[in-house]
């Protein structure tokens, strides 16, 4: 009977630890922006929302970004495995950039890793934060992201329910 206590001790305890050890990431200075360099010109770009969703290999964390001006838009949004990091971590890019003028232009596309660089540094419960480049042409016109930072400190802890 003793052994059995010590047992269900033992996997509480280290159970509890494996948690921290995937929290341990300091999200304390974290900013929720998006800092792009594209086409040789920065823009900040605000988070705009966040999702997570089950799937069949685990949790997908999705994040979303926006900056808006009288001249153009640009939005992005990211998927990736939650808690997991890296590099090539994100396994996709939605890209579209709005060019407001007397002709108007609207480029989209969506990214995969073949397509991109990425590194994610933090990823817990608490706040993401990662980078990535890529050089990519849509309809004729080329977008290169030397470097573009993104994170996110959530409101509030992503805690997905475990589905047993």
């Amino acid at each position: 009977m003793r052994n059995l206590i010590f047992i269900l001790l033992s996997l509480i305890i280290f159970g509890c630890s494996k948690d921290d050890e995937d929290n341990k990431y300091n999200c304390e200075n974290i900013e929720s922006i998006g800092d792009i360099n594209l086409n040789d010109e920065n823009y900040t770009l605000e988070t705009t929302g966040r999702g997570i969703d089950l799937r069949e290999d685990g949790y997908e964390v999705s994040l979303f970004y926006s900056y808006y001006s009288e001249s153009n838009s640009i939005n992005i949004s990211i998927k990736f495995p939650y808690k997991k990091t890296g590099k090539n971590v994100i396994e996709k890019i939605h890209f579209s950039y709005t060019q407001r003028s007397d002709n108007p232009e609207y480029y989209t596309i969506d990214l995969t890793p073949e397509n991109f660089k990425s590194e994610v540094f933090g990823n817990t419960d608490y706040c993401f934060e990662g980078e990535f480049s890529t050089d990519i042409q849509i309809g004729g016109k080329n977008f290169v992201f030397d470097k573009a930072i993104l994170s996110y400190k959530y409101e509030e802890p992503l805690n997905p329910v475990t589905i047993e």
